[in-house]
C-alpha cells in the first residue's frame, strides 16, 4: 500500500489520502520551482491572478490535466475523468473537483484494480479536502 506523511500534521497518510495531497501539491506548485524535481508541478500558479474569463479557464482546465496526467511528474495513482469548477469568485479563491480512477498499486504500475474516487483541491494552501464517490 502507498504510504506518506501528512505535509501539515507530520501523520501518516495511506492510500487514498496520500494520492489527494499529491494532487494538491501537483497543481498548487509552480513548474521549475522545486530543486531536485523541476518537472513537478502545474501552470495553475500562473493563471490564478488573470482575468476569469472563458479563455483563463479553460486555460485552468488545461494546466489541471495536464499536470495531473503527465506521465513523468503525474500521480500514477489517479486517471482523471473529469475536472469541475466547484469554488469560483471575485476574492479570488476557487476550488476543483477531481473525479477519475484511483488504483491503489498505481505507482508500482500495477493498473488492475481501479476504484471511482473524487476530491475537492482548494487553489491555496489551505487542507485538502477528500471525498468518497458513494460515501
Amino acid at each position: 500500500m502507498r504510504t506518506g506523511v501528512d505535509a501539515t500534521t507530520g501523520q501518516l497518510l495511506e492510500g487514498w489520502s496520500h494520492v489527494v495531497q499529491s494532487l494538491g501539491k501537483i497543481v498548487r506548485t509552480r513548474v521549475n520551482t522545486r530543486t531536485f524535481y523541476r518537472h513537478l508541478g502545474s501552470n495553475v500558479p500562473d493563471l490564478q491572478d488573470a482575468n476569469a474569463n472563458p479563455r483563463t479557464l479553460f486555460e485552468l482546465y488545461v494546466a489541471l490535466a495536464e499536470a495531473i496526467e503527465d506521465e513523468t511528474d503525474g500521480e500514477p495513482g489517479f486517471r482523471l475523468d473529469t475536472i469541475e469548477m466547484v469554488l469560483g469568485g471575485r476574492d479570488g479563491r476557487f476550488a476543483f473537483e477531481l473525479a477519475g480512477d484511483y488504483f491503489p498499486r498505481g505507482h508500482l504500475g500495477d493498473f488492475t484494480l481501479a476504484e471511482n474516487k473524487h476530491a475537492i483541491i482548494p487553489m491555496s494552501s489551505a487542507r485538502v479536502a477528500a471525498v468518497e464517490v458513494g460515501a
